[in-house]
């Protein structure tokens, strides 16, 4: 009985342990939007990265991936690069608050990849520039 005992809290541990990790990185944002040909972060997205530099700094060994998109009527090559230059903007924001570079990667995938590749509906075109993070 006094293995039960203990084996039952154990496990209460680690389900409590594990929702407030689930509950910490609900605030987490996993895509930031981009205004059309910019890769200047949104000042509305600021409060939730702040959030996750937090995370991050509670966190030191989590690492994130950062995946820049773009589809903004420039040839690949050009949305390529402006993609790259959205996840640059993403990385130099960490790095100036305090996250490490070793634990950063980015990507700038231009029009490839994106769950929204096929979309090209007025409407849906802020869905294709973005910065999706990820956290590992």
């Amino acid at each position: 009985m006094k293995r039960f005992i203990q084996f039952s809290f154990i496990l209460l541990v680690f389900f409590h342990v594990d929702r407030l990790k689930a509950e910490s990185l609900a605030f987490i944002p996993h895509e930031v939007y981009f205004s059309y040909r910019s890769h200047t972060i949104p000042d509305a997205s600021v409060p939730n990265l702040l959030k996750l530099v937090s995370y991050l700094n509670q966190n030191p060994e989590v690492k994130i991936v950062i995946s820049g998109y773009a589809k903004d009527g420039l040839t690949n090559k050009g949305d390529i690069d402006l993609s790259t230059r959205r996840a640059d903007s993403m990385k130099r924001f960490l790095l100036v608050h305090g996250i490490h570079e070793k634990r950063i990667i980015s990507y700038g995938l231009g029009r490839s990849n994106s769950k929204t590749e096929q979309l090209d509906d007025k409407s849906a075109q802020k869905f294709h520039r973005k910065v999706v993070i990820g956290l590992e």
